[in-house]
């Protein structure tokens, strides 16, 4: 497995930026509350945190704690950080990597290119994505489903496991497909999002099943894939999974 990103405090413009890590199959999550976060990378600290900062005294101050909450803490002392801030802070970086032990480098937001490339850089140098090919996200029966022709038949089922190379899905009407079938015209709902690519019958799970159905195995055509359509299945990946690290955060609050 990767490591994952996560920007502390992040402005909108940085947000806009963060998205298009993801097509570039890197996990890059927001957060608004640090408070909230330090609970989650007890239990998931092969991560790098990118904090905002500034020079204000007070804005200092709480840089200071948050870093001095993660270096004391146990199972997040080993958790390597990086800064970015809004404008030039170099010279002040420069003091506070010392202080602060900053081994992931510090950017400035300038224009979204720029921006990209030095995230890019700093992912690259820590082998940010490991072995990890795709990011995978988990889809509950009812929030994203496909529908096809095949052999006069309509299929309908439901999308239970998708990247962009594939899905496992649910059928409604049936167990299984027969494997290595070509599929054109795979229509897909993202969870409101409408697209069509093409695939193939990989194969059926018959030792894993949700809700006592057999799981199919579909992979996709990636010469029917367009850069609009990767950035729409990435754009789905990236909403569900930020979603779900929301509603963890949420859930380790009130345990």
């Amino acid at each position: 497995m990767g490591k994952k990103l996560y920007f502390v405090y992040a402005p909108a413009i940085l947000k806009e930026y963060i998205d298009e890590l993801w097509n570039y199959e890197i996990e890059a999550y927001t957060v608004s509350d640090f408070s909230l976060l330090l609970p989650y990378l007890r239990m998931n600290a092969d991560a790098i945190l990118f904090f905002n900062f500034e020079t204000d005294k007070q804005a200092l101050h709480k840089l200071q704690q948050n870093i001095s909450a993660l270096r004391a803490d146990e199972s997040c002392k080993h958790i390597e950080i990086g800064l970015f801030s809004v404008r030039d802070l170099n010279s002040k970086y420069v003091e506070l990597s010392k202080t602060l032990q900053i081994n992931c480098g510090y950017f400035i937001i300038t224009d979204k290119q720029r921006v990209l490339q030095s995230i890019l850089q700093i992912c690259a140098q820590k082998q940010v994505k490991g072995r990890r090919k795709y990011i995978r996200v988990k889809c509950p029966v009812n929030y994203a489903s496909f529908n096809f022709e095949l052999n006069g038949l309509n299929i309908r089922g439901h999308i239970i496991d998708l990247s962009i190379a594939g899905m496992a899905v649910l059928l409604e009407d049936q167990e299984s497909l027969p494997p290595n079938i070509k599929i054109p015209n795979i229509q897909l709902n993202l969870h409101g999002t409408i697209l069509t690519i093409d695939g193939i019958s990989y194969k059926t799970e018959e030792t894993r099943n949700v809700n006592g159905q057999q799981v199919n195995v579909i992979l996709f055509d990636l010469k029917s894939l367009d850069k609009v359509k990767e950035e729409k299945i990435h754009s789905f990946i990236r909403r569900k999974l930020q979603k779900d690290f929301e509603d963890q955060l949420v859930s380790l609050q009130n345990t």
